[in-house]
């Protein structure tokens, strides 16, 4: 990891091994200049990477600007960032077809929900990206039988719709990563059910606060979370760079 106060690059382990080529994620935080671009530019060249993520926190527009000095790197999602605070939300009753469990078995149900739901994600609108379609299936995968990623899932016969989450224990909040639901049962409430059972789970831990993101263009995403009392909070635009 190299980083000051206004950046962060971070070697990306996984998309390396995904996607067969080094890869790197940078955050930034506050305004670049000409002297960062090129630091950055230096440090990219010298550790060879050739496939960069560029997360523009805040979607600052004077940073949007200075990354078209990053040649070829082009605008792949805004991901927009929802929180609830839950200090004055009451306990629901949950329904008795949903289940919370972390290190959880593998489900092949599960998997095969998430195929037939993200299908606009920035790994596929990238045709540079070999496999991308993939990303979300092993999302899932890799969380089973781990301790610290929990589901919340709906089950009748098989399971119908599930939460992957997680709990920063520094920050006392959780951070739904997923939420995916079986096409054939949408507009059941089964999302809501759900979200309902994952606030449950929160206040009986005594965290109050449950943060989750979504792509700018998933408007059914952001009008579910606003029904259900979530507050828009920041966007952050993130850029695809591959270095040739």
């Amino acid at each position: 990891m190299q980083n000051n106060q206004k950046y962060d690059i971070v070697f990306l382990d996984w998309d390396t091994k995904k996607f067969e080529k080094k890869s790197a994620k940078i955050y930034l935080y506050e305004k670049i200049d000409d002297k960062d671009i090129n630091t950055i530019k230096e440090n990219i060249l010298k550790e060879n990477y050739k496939f960069v993520t560029i997360q523009n926190c805040g979607n600052n527009v004077e940073n949007n600007i200075a990354i078209s000095h990053f040649p070829g790197a082009f605008l792949a999602d805004v991901n927009v960032q929802f929180i609830k605070k839950l200090k004055d939300v009451s306990k629901n009753e949950n329904s008795e077809n949903i289940k919370i469990e972390n290190d959880f078995d593998y489900d092949k149900s599960l998997v095969d929900i998430v195929r037939n739901v993200f299908k606009d994600s920035r790994f596929i609108v990238d045709t540079k990206l070999s496999n991308g379609d993939e990303v979300y299936n092993e999302w899932v995968i890799n969380a089973f039988n781990q301790k610290d990623k929990y589901f919340c899932y709906y089950k009748t016969k098989k399971v119908d719709g599930f939460i992957l989450f997680s709990v920063n224990k520094e920050e006392n909040s959780i951070f739904l990563e997923l939420i995916a639901i079986n096409k054939n049962k949408k507009g059941e409430g089964i999302g809501t059910k759900l979200i309902k059972a994952l606030e449950n789970f929160a206040i009986e831990k005594n965290i109050y606060i449950i943060k989750v993101g979504t792509q700018l263009n998933n408007i059914q995403a952001q009008n579910f979370y606003e029904k259900n009392g979530y507050k828009h909070k920041i966007n952050n635009s993130i850029y695809h760079w591959w270095i040739e």
